[in-house]
């Protein structure tokens, strides 16, 4: 009967931690992009770039259209920009060891205020080598990394 709590415990640990390893060794990293007026709405378009400073290729799954359900921004006053999209499916992505993925977001502006300060966050997840699909991914803090803190102006109109 012990050894079988043992194993119930153990597989408890290790479906905690599925898909979910240390993200130490990647970086996220945000630039100042420009500000574009579509539709009559406000949108900052932002170069985000991860890198894998670890000596591993990092795998990890990603959407081929819907990136707002991998990226976030720690201020109320923006949004990831949701596309519209033929066919969005879950995709892996590689980086090898000392490489750089560059991507461009567009982040919708909501706010009032002509000056903001904000964070890009990307939910890294780790693929392991079974597939999963876009809704049974996991959304946890424990899986986000944060860019550093850059301030946007609103242009003036």
């Amino acid at each position: 009967m012990k050894t079988f709590f043992l194993l119930i415990i153990t597989l408890c640990f290790a479906a905690n931690s599925y898909c979910q390893a240390s993200n130490d060794n990647y970086i996220l990293s945000i630039k100042k992009g420009k500000e574009v007026i579509e539709r009559g709405k406000v949108f900052w378009v932002i170069p985000v770039t991860l890198t894998n400073s670890s000596k591993d290729t990092l795998k990890y799954y990603s959407m081929s259209c819907s990136w707002q359900d991998f990226y976030d921004v720690d201020n109320l006053n923006l949004h990831v920009e949701e596309v519209p999209c033929d066919k969005n499916v879950p995709e892996i992505l590689q980086l090898a060891p000392g490489k750089r993925k560059n991507v461009i977001l567009r982040l919708e502006f909501t706010g009032n205020s002509s000056k903001i300060n904000f964070r890009v966050g990307l939910n890294l997840i780790h693929y392991s080598g079974k597939w999963m699909h876009g809704w049974d991914l996991p959304h946890s803090p424990k899986n986000m990394i944060w860019s550093n803190q850059i301030r946007m102006e609103r242009e003036k109109e």
